[in-house]
C-alpha cells in the first residue's frame, strides 16, 4: 500500500478505538462540539448505524478480528430499529450495521434484521406518489419527500436481491424515477423537499428557491 494509505488507516484505527473506549455502545457518535467531545445519539437517529458500520469496515480492510467483536456490540442495539416504520432512515441505520456485517460474516440472523428493516421502510411507500414518505406519518396533510431518500434506496435494493419480495427492488426504482422528474432541475441541479397531495399525487409545494442543498447534491449523485 502507498505510505499515505497506510497512515490514513492507522489513523482510523486510532480514532475508532478511542471513540469505541470513550462512549458507552448504547450512545452512538454524531457529532463533535467545540471542545472535541463527542455529542452522541441514541439508536433511533439516522446516523447511528454508521459507527458499528465502519467498525465493520475496518474488520474488512485489516482482518482483526477485535474490529469484528467491536462492531458486534455496537450494532446490537440498532437491532429493535429493524421494524421502525416511522423512519425513511432505516437504510443509514440498519443496511450500513447490519448489513456490512452480514457482508462479513455472513450470519443469517444479521441478514434478516436487514430484510425486516426494508419490509419496515416499504410500509412508507405510496404507489400513488410513486415515492417513500419521508417526513410524517399516514395521517399528515402533505406527502413529504426529501431528496435524501435516494440513500435509504439501497437497503430495498439489497433485499431483492437477498431473499426479499421482489417488490423492493420495485419500489426502490420506482421513488428514484419520481425523484429525477420532480427533484432535478434542467442544469442538474436538485430540490431538497417535495410536498405532494397523498391521495392524488400532485404536487403541492417544494422548497426549490434557485438554491442547490450541497450534501443532498451529492448523494442525488
Amino acid at each position: 500500500l502507498h505510505a499515505q494509505s497506510i497512515q490514513a488507516m492507522q489513523l482510523a484505527e486510532q480514532r475508532m478505538q478511542a471513540t469505541a473506549v470513550d462512549l458507552a455502545p448504547t450512545d452512538y457518535p454524531y457529532y463533535t462540539d467545540a471542545s472535541g467531545s463527542w455529542v452522541t445519539t441514541g439508536p433511533g437517529a439516522w446516523t447511528s448505524g454508521f459507527f458499528p458500520g465502519s467498525l465493520w469496515l475496518l474488520d474488512r480492510a485489516t482482518h482483526q478480528s477485535s474490529w469484528a467483536s467491536e462492531a458486534e456490540t455496537w450494532q446490537a442495539g440498532i437491532q429493535g430499529q429493524d421494524d421502525n416504520t416511522g423512519t425513511q432512515d432505516l437504510g443509514f441505520m440498519v443496511l450500513d450495521s447490519f448489513g456490512n456485517g452480514y457482508e462479513q460474516t455472513h450470519d443469517a440472523a444479521y441478514k434478516q434484521v436487514v430484510l425486516t428493516a426494508a419490509s419496515s421502510l416499504a410500509t412508507r411507500f405510496s404507489p400513488v406518489v410513486g415515492a417513500i414518505r419521508s417526513w410524517g406519518s399516514p395521517s399528515s396533510e402533505q406527502f413529504t419527500v426529501i431528496v435524501d431518500n435516494l440513500m435509504d434506496l439501497e437497503l430495498l435494493v439489497w433485499a431483492a436481491q437477498h431473499g426479499g419480495p421482489k417488490a423492493d427492488g420495485q419500489i426502490a426504482l420506482t421513488d428514484a424515477l419520481t425523484t429525477l422528474r420532480d427533484f432535478v432541475r434542467p442544469d442538474g441541479s436538485t430540490i431538497h423537499v417535495v410536498n405532494y397531495d397523498p391521495s392524488t399525487g400532485a404536487i403541492v409545494s417544494t422548497s426549490d428557491n434557485g438554491t442547490t442543498w450541497a450534501r443532498g447534491q451529492a448523494w442525488a449523485i
